[in-house]
Parts: C-alpha cells; sequence; structure tokens
C-alpha cells in the first residue's frame, strides 16, 4: 500500500533535486510579508478509540493548508488546517473517520536566504482538533464485470472534538521568486478523550508547495 506514494515522493525528490542547484543560483530564499502553502500526501499512524471499537486503520491521505505573515526573515506566525482521511471496513458496510485540526503554528527558517540551508524550516502549532466517524452503506455490485455503478448513502456522522499538536520539519527548493516546492514531514497528535475517541497520532509525508509575496 505504501509503495506508490512512496515512489511519488521519491521520484519528486529526484526531479527537484536535479534543478535545485539551477533554482537556487538564481532564486534566493527571500521570505517577506505573506505566505500561502498547500500540502498533500500519505500517513500512517494509530487511533486509539474510546467505547467503540471502530476497526483498523491503515493509513490514509493527509491534506494540509496554510497561511502566514513573516516575522523578520527567519520566523513566521500563521494558521494552519491539518487532516487525516480514512476508510475501512467491507462492502455493504464502510467506517470513514477522520482527524482534522485547525491550529496556530510558528515556523522557524534557520538558514541564511542567499544559502541552500534557506529552505529547510521547523514547524510547531496547538489549536483546535476534532475527529469523525461515518457509518456508510454500500450496496454490492451484483456483476462486476458489467461495471454497473452502485448505490451509496451518505451516512450519519459524528464528531467529537479535542485538541490538535503539530510538529514538523522539510526543505523547500525555490522555483521563482515567489514560489517554492519541496518535502515535508511531521507529527500530528490529536488528543480528544470522548466516547468514541481517546485520541490519535499520524506522521504525514507530504509534497509542499508555498508562495510568498510582499
Amino acid at each position: 500500500m505504501l509503495k506508490q506514494p512512496r515512489t511519488i515522493y521519491l521520484t519528486a525528490v529526484l526531479l527537484l533535486a536535479l534543478t535545485s542547484s539551477d533554482v537556487l543560483a538564481g532564486n534566493p530564499h527571500t521570505r517577506e510579508g505573506w505566505l500561502v502553502g498547500f500540502s498533500y500526501g500519505y500517513s500512517r499512524g494509530d487511533i486509539e478509540w474510546g467505547g467503540l471499537d471502530s476497526g483498523v486503520y491503515k493509513g490514509g491521505s493527509t491534506p494540509q493548508i496554510r497561511i502566514g505573515h513573516m516575522l523578520g526573515s527567519h520566523f513566521a506566525l500563521g494558521f494552519e488546517y491539518h487532516g487525516w482521511m480514512l476508510e475501512g471496513g467491507e462492502v455493504p458496510l464502510k467506517l470513514r473517520s477522520s482527524l482534522q485540526s485547525a491550529m496556530l503554528a510558528v515556523t522557524w527558517y534557520p538558514g541564511r536566504p542567499d544559502q541552500t540551508l534557506g529552505g529547510f524550516y521547523v514547524r510547531a502549532g496547538a489549536g483546535y482538533g476534532w475527529a469523525g466517524l461515518t457509518f456508510v452503506e454500500i450496496e454490492a455490485n451484483p456483476d462486476p464485470e458489467d461495471h454497473v455503478s452502485i448505490e451509496q448513502e451518505h451516512g450519519d456522522r459524528t464528531d467529537e472534538s479535542g485538541i490538535g499538536y503539530t510538529l514538523g520539519l522539510g526543505y523547500e527548493f525555490r522555483i521563482s521568486h515567489n514560489f517554492a516546492a519541496g518535502l515535508g514531514w511531521s507529527m500530528d497528535y490529536l488528543s480528544v478523550d470522548k466516547d468514541i475517541y481517546k485520541n490519535g497520532t499520524y506522521y504525514p509525508i507530504t509534497l509542499v508547495m508555498g508562495w510568498y509575496w510582499d
């Protein structure tokens, strides 16, 4: 299950590495004013359930969105959204779970903007988190070879709230004066301690894109 995501990430790293010397030579890591970022990837993790045991989830997609403002040339303060979307169970009953957080985060860029180390960053944040669980009834396809569409109910969703935390690091290659792309890794933790969810931890590896402007 991990082979395809790993292949995508390794290919992206190779392509970025092949172009990084030219990119960095012409585009230093200048960061001033506002920034907007989007990340998407895959993560494995663990969920500790409360009174309801809803199965084992091996891994799922991890979207991230961020917006912030630079505080000098080495720090940024911003808002982060992180999510972990999973699906389990078997037809006719599928289970969909999600861990999500909306956090205030600080990002540290330790290197000089005109050097290779300027692409590294470390990020930490905390804020509001919530976990959702949905039971979805799916009508089995009577004849899969005919590729007949199957009926799928929306299901009833139950949400529980808590506190979300994130700690991550990554590297951005400066593609142009305003645009950067790279790879990021983080450890995300959601503390809920309710009837369905107790807590959840996941470790997303994501492709990162960021836009900077004054």
